[in-house]
């Protein structure tokens, strides 16, 4: 709801808009107000899953199906 500066999602350009800046996104570890502090910066984990094997597998069996 941004009309309530509540947000859902992560849509930067909106979020921006609605504040009048420019867009940026920093992700904190501390949600906790800190006045006169910045964020902490999370670490932005990626972990795309290696199914290739599975996969594979999947499909070969689906393949004798047919």
């Amino acid at each position: 709801m941004p009309e309530k500066d509540q947000w859902f999602y992560i849509d930067v350009a909106r979020m921006a808009a609605s504040r009048g800046t420019k867009p940026l996104f920093v992700q904190a570890e501390r949600t906790e107000p800190s006045p006169g502090r910045l964020p902490v910066p999370a670490p932005t984990l990626i972990d795309i899953p290696n199914d290739h094997a599975q996969y594979a597998l999947t499909w070969y069996m689906r393949s004798l199906h047919s």
